[in-house]
Parts: structure tokens; sequence; C-alpha cells
């Protein structure tokens, strides 16, 4: 496989630096002000857009070679034609495959012999659901990336705020004080309802259900979660305990915390699974685990010698 068809030579130099940001007024930090912005943008997109690989072989690029490579692909507007398509979705199969994970290219709908999807670049109108792939399909998302385009591709009102960020400060130092980290927590504790004030930020799903089960075992004292046949809850350990599917599971059950799983409004399961301790056997919990027919109602559970664990 050829390399990255750009059309012209490489850059003799790399990009220079940004150049420095000042304030409009010293005293007045409020008013701190990006200057040159856009053309700094220009000159790194103009610069990496430039870059090619001639008909260098993929194995004998240099790892500066491999950034500009990249960076070329982040700074690229225009159309890829079908032999840039192809390209980017061969490699980005075969990087995914050797450095991620092989085994989530077998499973995917995405992914297949005969055609592969890759993401490429959002749909144009602001707030809508569609995106396109890289050889120009469209794509309607109904998955809205696992909820967080709640508002929709590239609202206008996001990418405003999105870019005035970056051009004042892109990431914190995690030693000051974030100033939208509590105005956020702020907007929260308005919309929250009852008297929930507090927020915790996370960064996926299965770290928000590790938070809610370590302030449930502060809270209650108690170590015995009951979940739902069928739920998902992440693949951390603790979430992962009380994640239902046992292929899953399974590897991990000796080190998961007790979890007993009941069907979905079986109240008589449930009240006897919260009358006695959870089983001391491991492959009880596997089982019950993969169980989503009515074989799950066969289970019996030990006597307890001791009260039971969760109050009437």
């Amino acid at each position: 496989v050829q390399g990255w068809p750009f059309p012209s030579q490489p850059p003799k130099k790399p990009p220079p630096p940004p150049p420095q940001y000042t304030m409009s007024s010293p005293q007045d930090p409020t008013s701190s002000v990006l200057t040159s912005e856009t053309e700094t943008q220009s000159a790194y997109r103009a610069e990496y857009s430039r870059y090619k690989l001639d008909t260098m072989n993929v194995n004998e690029r240099t790892l500066d070679d491999e950034f500009r490579h990249i960076l070329s692909i982040v700074h690229r507007q225009e159309p890829l034609n079908k032999q840039q398509a192809n390209f980017i979705t061969w490699e980005v199969v075969e990087y995914w495959k050797d450095n991620i994970n092989p085994g989530f290219l077998e499973y995917r709908k995405s992914v297949s012999d005969e055609h592969t999807a890759i993401e490429w670049r959002d749909g144009t109108d602001g707030g809508g659901s569609k995106f396109y792939g890289i050889k120009g399909k469209a794509y309607i998302d109904c998955l809205g990336g696992y909820g967080i385009y709640n508002v929709g591709h590239r609202h206008p009102v996001v990418i405003s705020a999105v870019r005035a960020q970056l051009r004042k400060q892109a990431l914190h130092s995690q030693e000051l004080l974030d100033p939208l980290r509590a105005y956020c927590a702020h907007l929260l504790a308005k919309i929250a309802p009852g008297d929930l004030k507090y927020a915790f930020f996370g960064n996926s799903g299965t770290e928000a259900v590790e938070a809610c089960i370590k302030m449930t075992i502060l809270a209650t004292k108690r170590h015995h979660f009951v979940a739902l046949v069928g739920g998902f809850h992440g693949k951390s350990l603790g979430a992962l305990a009380c994640t239902s599917k046992a292929v899953f599971r399974g590897p991990f059950v000796p080190a998961l915390m007790k979890v007993t799983h009941v069907p979905r409004n079986d109240i008589a399961t449930l009240k006897v699974c919260t009358a006695f301790p959870p089983s001391p056997y491991p492959s009880l919990f596997a089982r019950l685990a993969s169980a989503t027919s009515s074989s799950f109602y066969s289970f019996s559970f030990p006597p307890s010698p001791t009260p039971p664990f969760f109050p009437p």
C-alpha cells in the first residue's frame, strides 16, 4: 500500500510555533483576546495540507512521518477522493486491529469483509442528527453517542461556546479551581429534583456507576446489590458486577462484589433475594447473570443462618 497522496512536496521545516497571545488591556484580565488565532489556524492547515509521503511504503515511515500524516488528516478540509478514502479506511482497520482491540472488529455491524464504515464529518445542519462516513454516505444518528448528542450534532450554540473556550483555555490545570465546573454543577443543582445539590463529573457511564456504588455503600453500610437480568452498567470492576451478561462477568466472578440479578417486575424473587444473604457460591451468580427465561425461577436460595441481610 502506497503513501498518502497529497499533491505537493513535504515542507522543508516543521510549522512555526503559534504566536504569543496578548491581552488587549493588561490591567483587565477579563478582556483577554487571542491575537492572530485565525492566521495561526490557516498557517498550520496550509503547512500540513502540503505534506505527503510520496511513494514511501507505510513500513518505511519515521515517527515524524507518522505524526505529520495524522495531522494532515486532522487539518484536511477538502473532500477525499476514492483512493484517499480507501487508504484511510485500510489504515484505521489495521491500527484498530493491531493497537486497540481486534475482537471489537468481529462483532461491529459497521465492519465486514465487503464494507467498512468510517466516521468522517458531521452534517451541516446545526443541531441535526446526520453525519457522513469517509466515502460520503449519510447516516442518521439514532444512537446519539450514547446520549452526548442530546441537542444534535454541531448545534450552533454548542459550537460557538466550545470555540470561544478553546480560544481562551482548552483544558484546566487540575490545581486551581476550574470555574466552569462550578457553574455546571450549579446549573445541575437548579435542574435536579428535590434537594439534590452535589455533582460528580465522570468521563463515562461506568465511572458514574462506580461512584454510585461507593456512595451507596457509604450511606447504607450494605454490600449486597440487586440488579436486573439483562441490564448493562459498565465493564469496570464494580459496574461489571451489576452488569448481567455472563460473557462479560464470567472470567471475573471471583473478584466481583456480591450482586443478585432478578427479572424485571418480579417482586416475589426480589423479596426472596433481599431476605437472605447472597449465595456463597460464585457459580450460582454466574448462572444468574445469564438467566433470561423462566429457568431463573428454579434457583433456590440457601437458608440463612443469620437474620435477613436487608431489613424488612
